[in-house]
């Protein structure tokens, strides 16, 4: 009788090759965690899973307060509703876009849990005076750099700068179909970040918080935010080229401002002292007030000369109404889902604690309502290469093309009553 391979023996079928050593194949986590200097990096299923789960990280707790900015993408802020907690919205930089440090401290309440600032369109946020604010009151700060992988302060990367930092490779500078990560160097942080959705075997066998583990068999809260696994490997593959397309953009972005300077219409996007923008857009403001034309005008006939541009803060997919006219949304406090629970201190599922009733009135945030009608911005995918400093040639010379013959379009909206907006549909994987 042969000996039982429970006891040492031969076993009847061979061993299949173990499924951690196959995942160990395509280490994204690891390698991304090196890439931005962080101890720890977890991979999930997109952006918004991402920020869900660096809201966990950080310890954000229902009905608790998270100060963040409403000049980005709606999920900045409905990743704080999702952990039902209360978005607080602060003021951004008229110049970089991102997060006032200035206007932080005005918004702290005994409620506040954490500080969500965002490194917008591969401009990092002026993340050491927010930490120097978020220090001394002792909270931690979340970067959305969803939009920001690379970039940079002087030589420390996005990822390992904030306490918690969540990214996104849904046609960001890192181009997969979807997929995400949070990275920190904060072991607790790392552990809790487990609990916004993770398969059971990787909680019970990567969580050191014996209280974390104790979730591991409901895979934490519950939900499922792991990452598919081509997106992993896509993702691993285009971080291996990152730093060389983020250069060949940031190249591309300087042609472009060198052309556009001393248009008196256009203001060129600022980089602030000492970071390394990635340029996942080419953000100007228009002023249209000498020539008498709409920024809306300016974009509409902007695209009509090839030079693909988005409105991207107050429409970037160009929302219509049941009766087909475009419209412009506006930042995030003048939305409807905003409108609704600064009145109601509810909505759907989100209900906030009794007594808490956000500011999220028009002229709040007179900043960002104002960059909302100037902003125009030019995709990542228009500025990556093969595009080069001749295409960058071309789109300056449509801006002046445009300018130049600013009253044929003011001709055509006298007769018209006001122009047909041409804007086509944008989705976000069209930004890669």
């Amino acid at each position: 009788m042969s000996k039982l391979a429970l006891f040492g023996g031969t076993p009847v079928v061979p061993k299949p090759r173990p499924l951690a050593r196959v995942c160990a194949e395509y280490p994204l986590a690891q390698r991304f965690a090196e890439y931005v200097g962080a101890k720890h990096a977890l991979a999930v299923g997109s952006g918004t899973a991402a920020l869900v789960s660096a809201l966990f990280g950080a310890g954000v707790t229902p009905g608790s307060e998270v100060i963040t900015v409403a000049h980005t993408w709606f999920c900045t802020a409905t990743s704080i509703l999702l952990v039902n907690a209360v978005p607080v919205f602060v003021d951004v930089d008229p110049e970089t876009f991102t997060m006032d440090p200035a206007k932080i401290e005005e918004r702290i309440t005994p409620r506040t849990r954490a500080i969500l600032a965002v490194s917008l369109y591969g401009q990092p946020a002026d993340y050491d005076a927010i930490m120097a604010v978020a220090r001394k009151h002792q909270l931690p700060v979340i970067d959305d750099a969803c939009q920001s992988t690379g970039a940079a302060i002087g030589d420390r990367k996005l990822g390992s700068i904030a306490d918690v930092t969540a990214f996104s490779f849904s046609g960001k500078p890192i181009v997969s179909s979807s997929g995400g990560m949070v990275t920190t160097s904060d072991r607790s942080i790392y552990d809790r970040s487990m609990l916004g959705g993770q398969h059971p075997s990787f909680i019970a066998t990567q969580a050191r918080d014996e209280q974390i583990w104790s979730f591991a068999s409901s895979g934490g809260y519950g939900h499922n935010l792991r990452i598919d696994g081509q997106c992993a490997e896509r993702a691993y593959q285009e971080l291996e080229r990152l730093d060389a397309i983020n250069d060949a953009r940031r190249l591309n972005a300087r042609e472009l401002t060198e052309r556009l300077h001393g248009v008196p219409q256009i203001r060129v996007p600022v980089v602030r002292q000492g970071a390394h923008h990635v340029f996942h857009m080419y953000t100007g403001l228009f002023d249209g007030t000498a020539v008498d034309l709409t920024r809306d005008e300016f974009v509409d006939a902007l695209n009509a000369e090839g030079v693909w541009t988005l409105t991207y803060v107050s429409s970037a997919n160009f929302l219509k109404t049941t009766s087909g006219e475009i419209f412009d949304a506006g930042p995030l406090h003048q939305r409807h889902l905003f409108r609704e629970l600064a009145r109601h201190g509810r909505c759907g599922p989100y209900q906030f604690p009794d007594g808490v009733r956000p500011d999220y009135s028009t002229g709040s945030l007179p900043v960002t309502e104002r960059l909302a009608t100037l902003e125009f911005n030019i995709p990542q995918r228009y500025l990556n290469p093969p595009f080069d400093r001749r295409t960058m040639d071309l789109y300056a010379d449509a801006i002046t093309k445009v300018l130049d013959n600013a009253g044929e379009i003011r001709e055509e909206r006298r007769h018209a009553g006001r122009l047909q907006r041409r804007h086509h549909f944008v989705v976000a994987s069209e930004s890669d």
